[in-house]
């Protein structure tokens, strides 16, 4: 398999050359260049990565200037495993993963993609053989872990057509007006300040018609912060958010992944 200008070697039988001369797998593989497991001689600038046979999906998860983090646990949805002490995760995934998700430790800003959801996921397909490669970067917050925070829930939009789109256009006006109020430093819960406003959509965010999806994941999207900054919606599926015309529950839930993010 070749990804990324790197070609990803597999070598199931032990008794067939090798380059690295172990019946494990190197990240990168020239042809007519020999090494070894413990003095390698060609090696792509994140090091000597070697991995599982049964591996099929890895990457780094490092922050803003390189360095991997330990311990961030990274998931196909089917399977978890934690990264070494270089960042490194590996994982056997299922068939079946649409996505691999990362879980952004408290220290670590929640990173935000192009369209405004929170950028802790990559579509994969896994193929039949070969490795499947997805790096996550994470920017470290300036003072650590914040000590407090704010959720909002919002829940069942119902949103089917343009008379439910406009209502739920007004109660996003709403949410933006909390959201601001709580940027201002206004006591929360035992007086303190809220602290990050994070938003979770519990479900059926749309009512069985799946041509909306983009338009109310844009109304998540757009919410913002005192600071301008983007407020980071997580979406759970509802029964509302599956689309009919899948034969399984699997393809039912594809629409949802595809504008909302993962299932699992």
């Amino acid at each position: 398999m070749t990804g990324g200008g790197i070609n990803y070697g597999r070598n199931s039988n032990p008794s067939t050359e090798m380059y690295f001369g172990l019946n494990i797998r190197p990240v990168r593989n020239y042809p007519n260049k020999e090494t070894s497991a413990t003095s390698p001689s060609v090696l792509e600038d994140y090091g000597d990565v070697l991995l599982s046979p049964s591996t099929n999906l890895f990457g780094f998860v490092k922050d803003s200037h390189g360095n991997g983090i330990a311990g961030v646990t990274v998931s196909d949805g089917y399977s978890c495993v934690s990264t070494n002490s270089e960042g490194l995760y590996e994982i056997t995934a299922n068939a079946a993963a649409r996505t691999v998700n990362v879980t952004i430790p408290a220290a670590y800003e929640i990173p935000i993609g192009p369209d405004g959801r929170p950028a802790f996921f990559y579509p994969i397909s896994i193929p039949s053989s070969g490795l499947v490669r997805k790096d996550f970067t994470l920017t470290a917050r300036q003072g650590g872990a914040p000590a407090r925070f704010t959720i909002l829930a919002l829940s069942d939009a119902h949103v089917q057509n343009s008379s439910n789109l406009s209502r739920f256009n007004t109660t996003m006006a709403d949410v933006q007006a909390t959201v601001t109020a709580l940027g201002t430093g206004i006591p929360v819960g035992d007086g303190g300040s809220a602290g990050e406003v994070i938003g979770i959509a519990l479900g059926d965010q749309l009512w069985d018609d799946m041509s909306m999806a983009d338009e109310v994941r844009s109304k998540f999207c757009n919410l913002t912060n005192t600071s301008g900054g983007t407020v980071p919606v997580f979406y759970v599926i509802g029964n509302h958010d599956h689309d009919a015309s899948g034969s399984t529950d699997y393809e039912r839930e594809n629409c949802f992944v595809n504008h909302f993010g993962p299932t699992n």
